[in-house]
């Protein structure tokens, strides 16, 4: 029995899955801000692809970029995945709206060093603080600059105009 002062093997590992979760999220962030994607874009694609994407809630997604769900359930793992790999062959069939396609045109997979596309395992890794995000993602980007004005207002949610 931990006593007064001590900080148990519980409260430990707790600490560890809210700190990866947060380095998780952050990393999500910016891959969605680097590729100059708003909160809405992968849902979007997601709901008009084909085959479709199983796909989160906005809310629930951004709750984990913000990480206030620590323990994501599998699906959401398995959708990072299916997206990912999408994002890396650029497969954007279904979609028929101009806006969006421009938006996921030239969008950046995460990968592994080989160039292989990050799968579901990898994903819960990252989550898990098993596998650091890559480079690219494990910092705040210097500057991103968006890649449009009209891009620029989308980003901008109605409480922050």
């Amino acid at each position: 029995m931990a006593g007064l002062g001590t900080v148990s093997v519980r409260q430990q590992i707790r600490e560890q899955q809210r700190e990866a979760a947060v380095a998780f999220g952050q990393m999500l962030r910016r891959w969605r801000v680097a590729n100059g994607w708003t909160q809405y874009t992968a849902g979007e694609f997601g709901a008009v692809a084909d085959p479709p994407l199983d796909v989160p809630s906005h809310s629930g997604a951004s709750e984990i970029e913000n990480a206030k769900i620590v323990q994501p359930r599998n699906a959401f793992f398995l959708y990072l995945a299916e997206l990912n790999a999408r994002i890396a062959a650029q497969d954007w069939r279904g979609v028929r709206n101009r806006r969006l396609l421009e938006q996921l045109q030239g969008a950046q997979p995460i990968t592994h060093e080989d160039g292989s596309p990050w799968g579901a395992a990898d994903f819960w890794s990252c989550h898990a603080g098993l596998l650091a995000p890559p480079d690219w993602l494990a910092r705040e980007p210097e500057h991103l600059a968006p890649r449009s004005e009209e891009h620029t207002s989308e980003l901008q949610s109605p409480c922050n105009r």
